[in-house]
């Protein structure tokens, strides 16, 4: 389908929020990374601004998350870390504000939210959680993988642990990772919107976060490349010790184990990307970036060996940095 957005009896923009888990600010081609590789989001940020100092206030994912759609910082919103199971109880939203203003809320994939199908402004939510806090609750994409594909396939962050530097490349059938299914479900929604209102859509990617399972044909593009070595700075020494679990927070791995690790993350970033530009080219098939903000950015960003330091939370480049491009509608209307 091609041809004018039919959208034409509300005048203000749309909004689109594509919201990653885990992913470094310098891990752009745009932003200068010599390995890896983001054409779709290199293509955003020429046609916008790329933010080169962009930091999370707090680097961890709840925090991150209330902090966005609340407006408010880690402290007045009461999320100064991680921790599971607290309601959140904000009348104030993003999505709440622009819900009453008239515009349809949509969001898919990763929330965070607790209970874990709150809206919290949201009009229709797709949602993919590898995490089952409320009881009874099983996120849309794993009902989905079920009936699709039964028994034998299942999200690798349900079987193995979602904070470990290990590398499982994904097997499968491209189609049911969760990263497609995700941009599947955001498709589809706008598909279904309502063409007589503006839309603010949130896109949550659970990936580059681990489990690093990048699918095999996209992993594939990394082997052979030469990485770029690893930060330690002599003030790190002291963690400089052998790693000892497999969700550890800081600790020396085998260069061969790091560089795989690093590799299969890279390759995750890689395949996001092009599930961004599948959604970046249906909204140019159909005119719709004339009208459309397109924002994209991350909760924080993934040590991933830097400092002999993994994971994020701690308040170092690797971990705070984010990445950040907003890209302003193209229309005439809107320059």
């Amino acid at each position: 389908m091609s041809g004018r957005d039919i959208s034409s009896t509300d005048s203000r923009p749309n909004f689109l929020l594509i919201f990653a888990d885990q992913w470094r600010g310098d891990c752009l081609g745009a932003a200068g990374h010599p390995v890896v590789e983001t054409p779709n989001l290199d293509q955003l940020a020429a046609e916008g601004t790329l933010f080169d100092a962009a930091y999370a206030a707090c680097p961890s994912c709840i925090a991150a998350r209330a902090t966005l759609a609340t407006g408010q910082t880690p402290s007045t919103c009461g999320r100064i870390g991680y921790r599971d199971g607290v309601p959140w109880r904000y009348p104030t939203t993003l999505m709440r504000v622009l819900r009453d203003a008239g515009y349809q809320t949509m969001q898919v994939g990763k929330t965070h939210f607790y209970p874990q199908r709150a809206a919290l402004g949201f009009e229709e939510m797709r949602t993919y959680d590898p995490q089952r806090l409320d009881p009874g609750y099983d996120s849309d994409y794993h009902v989905w993988l079920a009936r699709t594909a039964g028994p034998s396939i299942q999200d690798t962050a349900m079987v193995m642990d979602n904070n470990s530097w290990i590398a499982v490349p994904w097997p499968n059938p491209v189609h049911l990772h969760p990263n497609v299914w995700t941009t599947d479900a955001a498709l589809e929604l706008l598909d279904r919107r309502d063409p007589t209102r503006p839309f603010f859509l949130q896109i949550g990617y659970h990936r580059p976060h681990a489990p690093l399972d990048p699918p095999l044909h996209v992993l594939a593009m990394y082997e052979r490349k030469e990485l770029p070595p690893v930060p330690c700075g002599r003030w790190a020494e002291r963690y400089d010790a052998p790693v000892s679990s497999i969700k550890a927070f800081h600790g020396r791995l085998p260069k061969e184990i790091l560089d795989r690790a690093r590799r299969a993350y890279y390759a995750q970033i890689t395949h996001l990307d092009d599930q961004i530009g599948r959604i970046l080219f249906y909204l140019r098939r159909r005119n719709m970036l004339q009208s459309t903000w397109v924002f994209f950015s991350a909760d924080h960003g993934e040590l991933l060996g830097d400092h002999w330091q993994f994971r994020k939370v701690a308040p170092w480049e690797g971990s705070a940095k984010i990445p950040w491009i907003i890209r302003p509608p193209a229309g005439p209307a809107f320059r």
